[in-house]
């Protein structure tokens, strides 16, 4: 039987870097292959538009089709394109790409120290977070569970996977998966990956050459069955996006960025809800197991 497919949406970005001029034409190509090769038909390719984090416009090509697009900005912000590939054949579901992705996307920047908040920020904001903050390191540093799961036979030979537990603040854990490369070196990069919208477990992300975290956003059990997760979504997590509004005390989200890992002291970059790193594997196990967890808010990413 023929192994699956490799799918792959190959993409050219025109900048150097993804930060822009004003007014400069980024020209965008993005091209399907299926195991290293254009793909043929049968494939649809989901283009969106997003500026400032905001849909401007989608549209539907034909996936063998090469798409070229061009991004630009006037003002202060970031513009986006998001691209999602679907099997006509199979209802239109969502194919899988290589590298476990679901998805794939490239972007700009233009001047983005200048972006300004959607709102002033509270008077008393330090003092609230701080406090928020004093909460959590009054939590004891434990690891609540620790469990070795598999990935695949193959892929367990080289990576370790753990379902883990943390202590936190609140009535919920740390969730997550830690994937670890398996050949003995002391020191890896480490990809810290923070869950987006939706209820549904952390991923089971790896990779051979460095460490992988991943964070459910509600401290929920991995691993469980579709309708686990569904019967949360319409219990217990409905429209947990709301829970709390109006009390910056009891609003849901709150607990949400106390279950995220904080940088301080590290050097770390956030993109598209994800946030990568690059720490001493020591310090890892030391941080995961005794569990000091905080991190500032990423509007919109959980």
């Amino acid at each position: 039987m023929a192994g699956a497919a490799d799918f792959e949406i190959k993409i050219e970005n025109s900048s150097k870097n993804g930060w822009v001029k004003k007014g400069e034409q980024v020209q965008v190509k993005a091209t399907v292959l299926k195991d290293g090769k254009p793909i043929s038909r049968g494939y649809t390719l989901r283009v969106s538009h997003w500026i400032d984090g905001k849909p401007a416009k989608g549209y539907t090509v034909a996936a063998e089709k090469c798409f070229s697009g061009v991004l630009s900005l006037e003002n202060p912000g970031w513009s986006y394109l998001h691209f999602i590939l679907r099997d006509t054949a199979k209802n239109n579901a969502r194919v899988m790409l290589k590298g476990r992705q679901s998805a794939s996307g490239t972007g700009i920047m233009l001047d983005p120290y200048k972006i300004q908040p959607s709102r002033p920020e509270p008077v008393d904001f330090d003092v609230f977070w701080n406090a928020n903050k004093a909460e959590l390191t009054k939590v004891p540093l434990k690891v609540l569970e620790k469990k070795a799961v598999s990935i695949n036979a193959s892929t367990d030979k080289n990576i370790a996977c753990y379902d883990m537990k943390i202590a936190c603040a609140g009535p919920k854990p740390v969730s997550g998966y830690l994937c670890v490369p398996r050949n003995g070196k002391r020191k890896y990069p480490v990809i810290l990956n923070l869950a987006g919208a939706g209820v549904g477990s952390s991923a089971k992300v790896f990779y051979p050459d460095m460490i992988s975290f991943s964070i459910n956003a509600h401290g929920i059990a991995n691993g469980g069955k579709p309708e686990f997760y569904a019967a949360l979504a319409k219990g217990e997590l409905k429209d947990y996006r709301q829970s709390g509004g109006t009390d910056r005390n009891r609003i849901y989200f709150k607990r949400v960025e106390q279950r995220h890992p904080d940088g301080a002291g590290l050097n770390i970059t956030y993109a598209d809800g994800h946030c990568s790193l690059v720490i001493d594997q020591t310090f890892l196990v030391k941080t995961t197991e005794h569990a000091k967890l905080y991190s500032p808010a990423q509007d919109g990413q959980a």
